[in-house]
């Protein structure tokens, strides 16, 4: 990764319970805002698996497992 490609800010949002809604809302705050270099990711293990529905509403956000 050269130093024009890292992104200026990354908000890493960790999910404990798999809440997937309140995990969307989260998401749409995070992505209407419109700072440049924005990356989010979001980790996540097998018990909320279900977040992976939700990586075709949100192309931006990175989901990590």
């Amino acid at each position: 990764m050269t130093a024009s490609s890292r992104p200026e800010l990354t908000v890493v949002v960790a999910l404990v319970s798999g809440v997937v809604e309140r995990l969307r809302t989260c998401l749409s705050a995070l992505e209407a805002q419109r700072f440049p270099g924005l990356q989010i990711l979001v980790p996540y293990d097998d018990p909320v698996a279900d977040v992976t529905s939700l990586s075709d509403d949100f192309p931006l956000v990175e989901f990590i497992h």
